[in-house]
């Protein structure tokens, strides 16, 4: 059987039966697929045991290509000449290259050393942080090495606690100094000053914030004044509704949409009943339409925005349309088909034609007549 076919055969039962596929000969059903567990590298002896990158499967063993035969993890690699695994996995080479499974360190520049038994070997003491002027000496915090020496890089020349580098003109957490923070929430290190940045300008010393009181719900117009009512916004410094609520109840300090809200229908505190739903402001139930502001019956309003036209169908229903009353025309009705069993109707008969008395002659045509006239 074709692996396609295969494939199709367990794919229908796994998605219409329900039940584990059944695999041809020698194949082995892994998350109900297929597979051949001694050639497939991602499945390889076992279901769910993947070869390494570059690997191949043979006889359920994974095995590495020749000029890479070792692996490391999930990859294959050459031990004996791979800067990153260098005699082991675990060693790399660094400033250095790595020939039968030993690190050579480069010669240039002169300041790199080898250090017995890290990772990487070659390293470089003049800007190591790591192995700072010597092997194994590491720069505290973020501090950087330059020229054999730990030091705080030129953005950030101040040394605080714990070696920690710190710009104090901008550093929130030593703003102006070591240990001076900048708590104000929202604020900014400005020149070594706690400060409010451009986007919310006004510091409220209350809440310790820095807010922009033209669209800050906490300080909307000012820092005492919060725009507290129920779905609103602060525009322009004011406390108002949203485009989408934009009808403002004082009772409930609420936002709403009169044209939509069953509890505020057309005005606040106007609530639809029995089920009915608010439609442009108007109380309407599901078998009505709004037309002109008031909720009529039927489905759709008529010319001029105006209700429909109640018609009774002389069966105890009713129906609308646009016509006035007595000039709906009805539709017309349907032939109902024979039933089962009766007659077809009988096509009326010719009319009879009148036989020629006895022994009289046959009434020439016109066309015979033509001719013995000739």
């Amino acid at each position: 059987m074709s692996t396609f076919r295969a494939v199709a055969v367990v794919s229908f039962a796994v998605l219409f039966c329900g039940c584990p596929p059944k695999c041809p000969e020698g194949q082995t059903a892994c998350d109900d697929v297929c597979r051949d567990l001694t050639t497939d590298p991602g499945h390889c002896g076992a279901c769910g045991t993947a070869c390494a990158t570059g690997a191949t499967c043979s006889a359920s063993a994974c095995a590495c290509p020749s000029d890479k035969p070792d692996q490391c993890g999930s990859q294959c690699v050459s031990l004996q000449s791979d800067p990153l695994h260098c005699g082991t996995c675990a060693q790399a080479c660094g400033l250095g290259t790595c020939a039968a499974g030993v690190c050579s360190c480069a010669t240039t520049p002169a300041t790199v050393t080898r250090c017995a038994g890290a990772s990487p070997a070659c390293v470089d003491v003049a800007t190591d942080p790591k192995n700072c002027d010597a092997c194994g000496r590491a720069c505290a915090g973020n501090e950087e090495c330059a020229a054999r020496a730990c030091a705080c890089p030129a953005s950030k020349p101040t040394v605080c606690d714990a070696g920690v580098c710190s710009d104090t003109m901008t550093d929130l957490a030593n703003c102006g100094g070591c240990g001076q923070p900048c708590t104000r929430k929202g604020g900014v290190c400005s020149a070594g000053a706690c400060a409010c940045p451009a986007s919310k300008g006004t510091y409220c010393t209350a809440d310790d914030a820095c807010s922009d009181v033209m669209s800050d719900l906490q300080h909307c117009g000012g820092c005492t004044s919060p725009c507290t009512r129920d779905g609103g916004v602060c525009a322009a410094g004011v406390c108002a509704c949203p485009s989408a609520r934009p009808d403002f109840c004082a009772a409930t300090d609420s936002c709403t949409n009169f044209d939509t809200d069953a509890l505020n229908c057309g005005a606040c505190g106007m609530r639809c009943t029995g089920g009915s739903r608010c439609t442009a402001g108007v109380c309407c139930g599901d078998a009505g339409v709004v037309c002109s502001g008031t909720c009529c019956p039927g489905s759709a309003c008529c010319t001029g925005n105006t209700c429909s036209t109640q018609h009774s169908n002389g069966l105890g229903g009713r129906f609308f349309d646009c016509n006035p009353l007595g000039t709906h025309t009805p539709p017309p009705r349907r032939r109902r088909p024979p039933t089962r069993g009766s007659r077809a109707p009988t096509p009326p008969a010719s009319p009879a034609r009148t036989p020629p008395a006895w022994g009289a002659a046959p009434r020439a045509s016109a066309r015979c007549s033509a001719t013995t006239a000739r």
